[in-house]
């Protein structure tokens, strides 16, 4: 056994604490050696009981002066720089490091530092000489239900923590690993940060970190796999990072563990033996998805917890019987149950065209389409039609990822979902360009409403589903409330 450098993040009233100690607890049971710190390494005299963990109530604290918390900080990151490369490597010698908060707290939640945000950015700069863990267990869940935990913040503020450390966390980890701490049981809550431990504890998986991917991702893969089969970038500079990577195949990959433990019994069950597999972490808690090459063929599986219901509608969904004829297909299903404590959906994987996408005028065809997409006639709502669920094949445009689907028409859902994301993420539309889209005389939206049965205008339509969502991301959030403020609302 090597060791392990595991950060454990996230906002206060998250349970940091009770995931570190139960992880703890869990290994030592097992007879793994295990050290512990907090937050930074306290090899530097003078700081040793100067942190925010010997402060009751730390975020109702005045902040310090520009000067004051500069020192402060200069002190701290000596510590962490000089402690990070002796006294925690070798603590993860040979044995498993477990740090709660890390260094890249003070970017998160600067107040609870009594810093800037100005001076945390610059610290978060800083943070490239600093060692990273080799993963970091992001803590996060429902900010309502974290807030009423811990009122020391508003709700607003813990979205955003959560929000943040979903995003930053791989700068200070090699892969990032967020769990919903707040929904589920304590219990199931550990044991699955217990399982992502004990995955990377094992040998020789030859599972190896797939370089110029997001972070967020963590990307890998086992074998000689074309990474471009999973992950299909949709920005410019994602798109130059993946093609950087598939010219120059020595870059460096750093090994990591396997994705999902016993994936041996997996693919047993869906009778294959791959020569090559790539993984990507979904944005779903929980959830990879795997693509798997074979010589009795190529699939995509999907691999949730046991109690992932976005899976369970998929697979309901991809067996609804469709009208014939249709300009579009969906995956075609190879198996859809319980796998050990988890739920799979495993599909054909499909020849992607490389570096094409389906174009809007071909969308707006798919989305007439599934106005009358069942057997008997009846629509569709897809819940998640966005770009990268559209991709084009040699047969015809694919509609991926059918989670959120559902039998029954709701007028202009789709189409607002998909202007809307390609709006706020791939920067394609303004919010006034996608209202007049939605809204305008002759429009889009005007036109695909006029295949339904609905008497409301756009207006209503558009407003019931922009009422609806509750994105994470604050770019989507931004996207939306312009909308709404478009609208009138």
């Amino acid at each position: 056994m090597t060791g392990l450098y595991v950060l454990v993040a996230g906002p206060d009233g998250t349970g940091k604490s009770t995931i570190a100690h139960g992880v703890e607890a869990a290994l030592r049971t097992a007879g793994i050696p295990v050290r512990t710190s907090h937050w930074r390494p306290k090899v530097i005299a003078g700081v040793r009981s100067a942190g925010p963990e010997t402060v009751d109530r730390p975020h109702e604290q005045p902040p310090r002066s520009a000067l004051t918390a500069a020192a402060k900080l200069a002190v701290v990151y000596a510590d962490h720089l000089i402690g990070g490369h002796t006294a925690w490597r070798r603590a993860r010698r040979d044995a498993v490091l477990i740090v709660e908060r890390g260094w890249l707290d003070v970017l998160v939640d600067p107040r609870r530092y009594r810093v800037s945000r100005r001076l945390a950015a610059l610290w978060a700069r800083g943070g490239r000489a600093l060692p990273k863990a080799d993963v970091a267990l992001v803590c996060a869940g429902d900010s309502t239900i974290i807030h009423a935990r811990k009122p020391e913040i508003g709700v607003a503020e813990v979205g955003r923590q959560c929000e943040v450390w979903a995003r930053s966390a791989h700068l200070a980890a090699r892969d990032v690993v967020v769990l919903d701490t707040v929904r589920q049981p304590v219990d199931a809550a550990v044991r699955a940060a217990t399982d992502e431990v004990l995955g990377r504890l094992r040998d020789g998986d030859g599972w190896r970190r797939v370089p110029l991917t997001p972070g967020r991702l963590s990307v890998r893969s086992r074998g000689p796999f074309e990474v471009s089969r999973l992950y299909r970038p949709h920005t410019a500079r994602a798109r130059l990072a993946t093609a950087v990577e598939r010219r120059l195949p020595l870059l460096p990959r750093p090994p990591i563990g396997a994705p999902v433990p016993g994936l041996g019994d997996l693919w047993t069950l869906l009778g294959m033996e791959p020569s090559a597999v790539g993984a990507m972490r979904s944005s779903a808690p929980g959830r990879w998805i795997l693509a798997a090459s074979s010589p009795s063929g190529d699939c995509v599986i999907k691999v949730g917890r046991g109690d992932d219901a976005g899976l369970r509608n998929e697979a309901r969904l991809l067996s609804v019987p469709l009208a014939e004829g249709l300009t579009w297909r969906r995956p075609v299903t190879l198996f859809t149950g319980p796998w050990r404590d988890r739920f799979v959906v495993a599909t054909v994987a499909e020849d992607v065209r490389p570096g094409e996408e389906v174009p809007f005028d071909t969308a707006f065809e798919l989305l007439l389409g599934l106005r009358h997409a069942t057997r008997d006639g009846g629509p569709v709502t897809h819940g998640d039609f966005a770009p990268w669920n559209l991709v084009p094949t040699a047969a015809g445009p694919l509609l991926l990822d059918w989670e959120e689907a559902r039998v029954g028409d709701e007028p202009l859902w789709d189409l607002t979902h998909y202007l809307v994301v390609s709006g706020a993420l791939l920067g394609r539309y303004t919010p006034a360009t996608v209202l007049d889209l939605l809204t305008g005389s002759g429009s889009a939206g005007e036109r695909l409403l006029g295949d339904t049965a609905s008497t409301a205008g756009p207006d209503r339509h558009v407003r019931q589903y922009l009422t609806s969502i509750h994105p994470r991301d604050a770019r989507v959030r931004r996207f939306r409330d312009e909308l709404l403020t478009g609208l009138g609302a």
